[in-house]
């Protein structure tokens, strides 16, 4: 049996490539994420990096789960990706939408091109100046952020670092279970190396099917995560024709076995 405090899903669930792999032909699309709540206890929530909706939308959503299901939203690119001169504005009318998915853990994932500089340094610090008792989780694709005073730093605010499982090419972080802050947190974007920097579609690049062996390289991991954190998520994003799904239940499979 698997830790109540672990939580496993995947990043995204509104795939049309998922009717067949995972959605039955026969389910509507505004009845998929009632279906994937049945088994799953948690999604994390990537449409709101291009758009944020109206409040409204959030809690229709709410209402299509159980009251334990835990949304993790991902903040928008105007924040991490555009890098505004004051983010805490955009991200304060972010939380204000989002409220009605509950208090789940929010993910600010910025490019490879943030660089571990001054600059960015201050930029992160004021964004994270917009959060309140909502968890924090920061990703970063550039491994010159991989140092103990980044490390160091999150912890003392309370704010969560994602482990990430990447392609191993040069400048991407490696790959390594991490907590700061609660909660624990680890992102799986596959492995593709061919496609992740030369794609003609951003899916390209995390279309990746991960083998056995490559997945069972997380579960004492993940152990270690639950003994250092109160809370773990862990979400696939090689979203594909359902591969994440595949990629969710092959590690609750191992972690149940272990």
């Amino acid at each position: 049996m698997l830790p109540a405090r672990l939580r496993l899903g995947t990043s995204g669930y509104a795939y049309k490539d998922w009717v067949g792999p995972f959605y039955p032909p026969g389910v509507p699309q505004g009845e998929w994420l009632s279906f994937y709540a049945q088994r799953f206890d948690t999604v994390e929530i990537n449409s709101t990096y291009y758009r944020v909706g109206p409040k409204s939308s959030y809690a229709a959503m709410r209402a299509k789960v159980g009251d334990e299901f835990v949304f993790s939203v991902k903040a928008p690119g105007d924040v991490t990706h555009v890098r505004r001169e004051d983010p805490v504005p955009i991200l304060s009318e972010f939380f204000n939408a989002i409220a009605p998915l509950g208090r789940g853990p929010v993910l600010l994932q910025f490019p490879f091109s943030f660089h571990y500089t001054a600059t960015n340094r201050r930029y992160l610090s004021r964004s994270l100046e917009a959060f309140d008792t909502r968890a924090a989780v920061v990703e970063v694709r550039h491994d010159s952020w991989v140092r103990a005073s980044v490390t160091e730093g999150l912890s003392r605010r309370g704010v969560a670092l994602a482990s990430v499982d990447l392609p191993a090419l040069p400048g991407l972080p490696p790959r390594e279970a991490i907590v700061t802050a609660n909660p624990g947190y680890l992102r799986l974007h596959g492995r593709n190396t061919e496609r992740w920097w030369e794609h003609d579609n951003a899916w390209q690049r995390y279309d990746y099917r991960y083998r056995s062996d490559e997945l069972k390289e997380w579960v004492p991991r993940i152990r270690r995560m639950l003994q250092e954190a109160e809370d773990v998520f862990v979400y696939a994003n090689n979203h594909f024709q359902g591969q994440a799904v595949e990629a969710i239940e092959l590690i609750e499979s191992m972690l149940g076995d272990d």
